[in-house]
């Protein structure tokens, strides 16, 4: 059959065992014996190289202290390919982990572990890597081969989470789900895991933001995360991912503040525009009122409308964002797909120019 074919079919991508709670990580005494590289953000190994070496003897260390390029990508292909790896650990937030996931791309009988340490990005349950292009841009990278064998979620890993990290990878994660929920590949079952998702998010946010040491909510959050990453995976997302890898880089900012700063409008935008959007009320947090205002609300009670009210778009080129915007393969699965005059007057009315 034309694997073009299969591609298009509705479906979920799920891990091959996802392992939870503090006890999670015995999981790394299989791997012990094996030839495994590791592939850790620098803050996190530096946080927490002894729970991982206290369940595993010191092995191969790539440290990722930054978004990961086109570049990293084909090194570290040639790293698996020169040390004859049997196991890769994504370990950190999604930079590592998109980044270890690429090694897949090389030899898919790799066995994959990706263990999270924040909350938001979903890499650890996504068929997608985003790496950092020629042009300075965010460019997906997309495989079945990057669904990970194992996933090992240890909420204690996110307690050193400082608020606005955990903001802003929250609603990384939020808007995996909402603009899942209308994606045109969405699904009855990737629909349900929004659904769930954007619910625990709205009301775990806010209480981890406040208190950094609540185990429930953090808990809570990276279970949505993960949610959030198979919503992700299988429906894909949506045109505030398209703004959001175009202008992010750009603007030198996280990606998930990226997407802050243009969800809510994009969501509105999109409700004019398409009748799909009315499945955004199926989740309790946006049954009633303005879906795009409680998103903006939510984002007010975690202090990232603030941050976003001083962004400079100066250095950004409307024509070129424009179009950059509209060939995004994100674009591609928006419920309504927008002309490049309409993108050029969204980015207008964030102050574009």
């Amino acid at each position: 059959m034309d694997d073009r074919i299969i591609q298009m079919l509705p479906k979920v991508h799920f891990p091959g065992a996802v392992f939870t709670g503090a006890n999670s990580l015995f999981y790394l005494k299989t791997l012990d014996q094996a030839k495994t590289l590791i592939v850790a953000s620098e803050t996190a190994w530096r946080l927490h190289r002894a729970k991982i070496e206290k369940h595993m003897q010191s092995k191969r260390i790539i440290e990722a202290g930054h978004e990961p390029t086109v570049d990293d990508m084909e090194s570290l292909k040639a790293e698996v390919r020169k040390g004859g790896y049997e196991s890769v650990i994504g370990f950190g937030g999604g930079s590592a982990m998109d980044l270890a996931k690429t090694s897949r791309m090389q030899d898919d009988g790799i066995r994959l572990v990706l263990i999270p340490t924040t909350s938001g990005t979903g890499s650890e349950s996504s068929r997608y890597a985003i790496m950092i292009n020629e042009k300075k841009e965010k460019e997906p990278v997309t495989s079945e081969k990057m669904v990970p064998d194992v996933v090992l979620l240890d909420h204690s890993f996110t307690l050193s989470l400082p608020p606005f990290e955990t903001a802003y990878t929250s609603i990384d994660a939020l808007s995996h789900s909402v603009e899942g929920l209308v994606s045109r590949l969405g699904n009855p079952l990737s629909d349900s895991l929004a659904a769930a998702s954007i619910d625990i998010i709205a009301e775990n946010l806010p209480k981890a933001f406040r208190n950094q040491l609540d185990a429930q909510a953090r808990s809570a959050l990276q279970v949505a995360g993960f949610l959030g990453g198979l919503v992700q995976s299988s429906a894909s997302v949506g045109l505030a991912h398209s703004f959001a890898n175009c202008l992010g880089p750009k603007l030198g900012i996280p990606h998930g503040a990226a997407i802050a700063a243009f969800l809510p409008d994009v969501v509105r935008f999109n409700m004019e525009k398409s009748e799909k959007c009315a499945k955004l009320r199926n989740p309790a947090f946006l049954r009633d009122g303005d879906v795009a205002g409680k998103l903006s609300g939510l984002l007010g009670q975690v202090g990232l409308a603030d941050y976003l009210n001083q962004l400079d778009f100066s250095p950004v080129d409307i024509d070129a964002a424009a179009e950059s915007i509209k060939s995004d393969v994100c674009t591609k699965t928006n419920p309504y797909n927008p002309s490049v005059d309409e993108i050029r007057g969204l980015l207008a009315s964030f102050g574009v120019r």
